[in-house]
């Protein structure tokens, strides 16, 4: 298209009167387009979706932590155990070397 037949077709747009009669009232369907309104709960969705598997992530995160403080305090719980049983042990060899003297 080169710059008369630009002209020419503002100068027809200009000049042109749109009435209603030539408008045509059709659904978005016959026409071809999605209606917004599915458009939009289709993007909800998908928004959903996505946001219950960021949640179950979380989720499962959360678990793995818990699951490590539980194994991490039962290691502790053992290490202070072992500790106890060694120096009631060593009390229990002080004592009796102190009534043998």
């Amino acid at each position: 298209m080169d710059y008369i037949d630009k002209r020419n077709q503002r100068e027809k747009m200009a000049h042109s009167i749109i009435k209603r009669r030539n408008v045509i009232y059709a659904p978005p369907e016959v026409i071809g387009e999605k209606p917004q309104k599915a458009e939009a709960e289709e993007i909800l969705d998908q928004l959903e979706k996505r946001k219950q598997e960021g949640e179950a992530q979380k989720l499962q995160k959360i678990q793995e932590m818990v699951q490590q403080q539980e194994q991490k305090q039962e290691a502790d719980q053992a290490e202070i155990n072992r500790i106890l049983d060694e120096r009631k042990r060593q009390l229990e060899k002080n004592i009796e070397s102190g009534k043998e003297s």
